[in-house]
């Protein structure tokens, strides 16, 4: 029935997903249903995931309008401003020091985020939180939105380009300015260069 509605296969593996908490075939969740894993195969062969994107937005666009900010210890808490997979191992994240342009340090600019809000944090061990009382631990939508006006700020096409797009943003710049593809891939978490090829490697909006 989805499939005639002509839905993408996203949005048929969502609805298969759902139906594996309540319906079970021959006592086996429907979603791993040997039949419907076949079906679910070939869904995807008449409808392959494809990109959002043909293109992407420059980086450099963000970064002129970070280095024409304020200093972070200036600015306004309250001005306008993934990667898991089943078997897939954890990975943590090291921030390094980029003191050639402390504007654009993203060490520098998190601890003086987290210095600016310890006395609001009442305990939240979660690194961003809200704005508002109680000041607890934002949603991912809220930092979506966040990003959003941020680039919108920056001068991106947010009616084009969503908050996840910085994925894609930075994967393509990095690969424009000679950073291995196998370097891509393992700060990325990815497994798979034919991913970065077809949803990361795009081609970059230059400002006119």
């Amino acid at each position: 029935m989805l499939h005639k509605k002509n839905l993408s296969y996203s949005c048929i593996n969502t609805a298969r997903s759902a139906l594996s908490c309540f319906v079970k075939i021959d006592g086996i969740n429907v979603g791993k249903h040997p039949l419907v894993s076949r079906f679910m195969k070939g869904i995807f062969q008449i409808k392959p995931t494809k990109s959002r994107y043909n293109e992407i937005w420059d980086v450099n666009v963000v970064f002129y309008y970070i280095r024409n900010m304020e200093n972070n210890e200036l600015l306004s808490l309250l001005g306008k401003i993934k990667q898991s997979r089943p078997n897939c191992k954890s990975f943590y994240m090291a921030l390094e020091k980029f003191p050639s342009e402390e504007k654009l340090c993203i060490f520098h600019s998190l601890t003086e985020y987290l210095k600016r809000t310890d006395d609001l944090r009442n305990g939240c061990d979660k690194v961003f939180i809200s704005f508002l009382r109680p000041h607890k631990q934002v949603s991912k939508s809220t930092i979506a939105r966040w990003i959003k006006t941020f680039l919108g700020s920056a001068g991106i096409d947010i009616k084009k380009f969503s908050a996840h797009s910085t994925r894609a943003a930075s994967c393509s710049a990095a690969k424009q300015n000679g950073v291995p593809v196998a370097e891509i891939l393992k700060r990325a978490g990815w497994s798979s260069e034919k991913t970065f090829h077809k949803f990361y490697n795009l081609n970059i909006v230059k400002n006119n």
